[in-house]
């Protein structure tokens, strides 16, 4: 027997029978639930018709952006099973050492977790049933190429809106079918309209109508904004005479390195290096060439954590390296200071692709989650199973600009450069 009694919004959900459905709901409304409910119905149901030679399989996907994610679904499937028939404990597995959860029977059958950050593992695959938790997280490349290609049965889309993007225009599309669902918090059973009410007060509107009302909100969330604004293909090597500044956000294992410089006269990007899975010696060098190739470029690292001692080796080698600690204080004076130069137009930004999803995705918490109550400070971050290293070594550099717009190039300037006359005093 499963101990579940779906409220009026779920059953509206378990009632239709689209191939693919979209859940949008505020927290607390109970996607996770409903999700490990219909997961488990399906899996019972599947194990009668194999057991009667009807079918030979059942393969479900529980994805999400992190295993983390995954976890919430997860759970709930495993409460229903084990409540339903102890003896299904024997086959899950996972959760420790950050291995993630799964329920296998045999080869043919099993309920898995995977992260849409690792999309080589469902490449290809066909399964039964799918779940995709706080969907509008997952690129809209990895929903097309990996998930719709692999779908043999049934996908189910659950999470709040987070801006205009492909989650928002499947809903539309699958509203039109009767297959798209939209639920405030209140809706559910975990919040009353008194306790709304009282976070309405604490949350910007924007955001709480994101997050509650689950409204398709542009921007609701997000830190920086209009950053195409200030994208320019400014790459270039060190111009004589000119000062430069180097942010190093470093990494210690999923996360990547990250080194940005800019041109302190021009205010402008012009390096970028993403790596990973390298080891510090090969970092710290890499960090000392950079740096000598622009002009001595001023160093300002993120010294938490295994920062430190590289920083400790970067002053004795003689760089020009200043240390950043971060903690909730200091980071929010830091990305602050990077939000007035975006939305001031400040500062350019290179064409690169992975930085400019970063700095889209990057968002604000001041809610602790757990408890419901306002943050000391205000929390900066990406998203769960997303990455924020440009944004940190982005600001690390803006850090040390001086504030201001870069002075245009008048007529007269761009000939003096042409004609490689150096100064004109009486007209600059």
């Amino acid at each position: 027997m499963i101990n579940f009694f779906p409220h009026q919004g779920q059953q509206k959900v378990l009632e239709c029978q689209n191939d693919e459905i979209i859940i949008c709901a505020g927290r607390g409304w109970g996607k996770s639930a409903i999700c490990g409910y219909i997961i488990v119905d399906f899996f019972l149901n599947r194990m009668n018709e194999i057991k009667e030679g009807k079918k030979a399989s059942c393969k479900v996907w529980i994805l999400a952006s992190s295993y983390d994610l995954t976890s919430r679904v997860f759970e709930y499937v495993a409460r229903f099973l084990l409540a339903y028939d102890k003896q299904f404990g024997k086959h899950i597995s996972g959760g420790m050492g950050g291995r993630p959860y799964q329920l296998k029977i045999s080869e043919e059958i099993w309920i898995q977790c995977r992260s849409t950050s690792e999309a080589n593992q469902i490449l290809g695959q066909r399964v039964d049933l799918q779940i995709c938790d706080e969907a509008a997280l997952i690129p809209e490349q990895i929903y097309l190429q990996n998930i719709l290609p692999a779908k043999d049965g049934r996908i189910y889309l659950i999470g709040t809106p987070r801006g205009a993007g492909w989650f928002e225009k499947r809903f539309y599309a699958l509203k039109a079918l009767g297959a798209a669902f939209q639920f405030s918090s209140v809706e559910g059973k975990f919040y009353t309209a008194e306790i709304l009410e009282k976070l309405r007060k604490q949350y910007p509107e924007r955001l709480f109508n994101q997050e509650y009302r689950a409204e398709f909100i542009d921007d609701a969330g997000r830190v920086f904004r209009n950053v195409e604004s200030i994208i320019e293909n400014c790459e270039s090597d060190a111009i004589p005479g000119h000062y430069y500044i180097m942010g190093v956000d470093l990494a210690e294992t999923t996360d990547w390195t990250v080194v940005t410089i800019f041109d302190t006269e021009t205010k402008k990007q012009v390096h970028f290096d993403r790596f990973q899975h390298r080891d510090y010696p090969l970092q710290k060098k890499q960090i000392l060439a950079k740096a000598a190739r622009y002009n001595n470029a001023r160093i300002i690292m993120d010294t938490t954590g295994v920062g430190k001692p590289i920083y400790e080796d970067l002053r004795r080698e003689g760089a020009f390296v200043e240390d950043f600690t971060f903690t909730g204080r200091s980071k929010e004076e830091l990305i602050g200071k990077c939000i007035v130069a975006i939305e001031e137009k400040y500062i350019r930004l290179l064409p690169n692709e992975v930085q400019k999803d970063e700095f889209n995705t990057f968002e604000y918490k001041f809610i602790n989650e757990k408890t419901g109550l306002p943050l000391k400070n205000v929390k900066y971050g990406a998203p769960p199973g997303l990455h924020d290293d440009c944004v940190c070594s982005v600001a690390l550099a803006v850090w040390g600009l001086q504030p201001g717009k870069p002075r245009n190039e008048t007529k007269l300037q761009q000939i003096i450069k042409q004609t490689k006359i150096k100064r004109v005093k009486s007209f600059i």
